[in-house]
């Protein structure tokens, strides 16, 4: 009897950190105001990975589907806007404006569909490429070290509260 009275107060406490946790993770993938540290950052870093992985094995078994373009679509947005939201929460743990995002994200995006675009009308011009490659090689280098391996701000900043001392680590 007493057993079961604990089992039942353990799975109580379960399923509250289940739903905190539930909670949570929504907030780290769908909230744009906040900070996060690097360890949820490359948590997302994971999911996101993940999911890629799963539609790229989707693709191949339901190939040339009009259904699943559509459903790819829809959750590649999803993951897209959800990875604003946590580099956005990144950037404020670095102190700096989700503006950097633009040259975070969008500036590569440009050099490759220049690269593509490029090479698409057969333009032999090497060094424009190497030049393309390069700058977009320096920028994705310094996304990875400025939102995945520098620490953020100590102490409170004008984002928020430190979220190391939040989970009660030393700073």
């Amino acid at each position: 009897m007493a057993s079961a009275r604990l089992f039942r107060r353990g799975g109580a406490r379960a399923i509250v950190r289940a739903k905190e946790a539930d909670v949570d993770l929504a907030s780290l993938l769908l909230r744009f105001d906040g900070r996060i540290n690097r360890a949820k950052y490359w948590l997302a870093t994971v999911i996101y990975a993940t999911v890629n992985l799963l539609l790229a094995l989707l693709d191949r078994i339901w190939d040339q589907s009009v259904g699943f373009a559509a459903l790819s679509f829809v959750i590649n947005l999803g993951v897209f806007v959800s990875g604003l939201a946590v580099g956005t929460k990144r950037l404020h743990d670095r102190d700096r404006s989700a503006w950097w995002l633009l040259f975070f994200y969008l500036l590569p995006a440009v050099l490759l569909g220049w690269i593509l675009v490029d090479v698409e009308v057969g333009s032999t011009v090497m060094l424009r490429y190497v030049s393309l490659f390069l700058a977009l090689l320096i920028i994705w280098i310094w996304q990875v070290v400025e939102l995945g391996c520098l620490r953020g701000t100590v102490g409170p900043n004008a984002y928020g509260p430190d979220p190391l001392a939040a989970q009660g680590r030393p700073q």
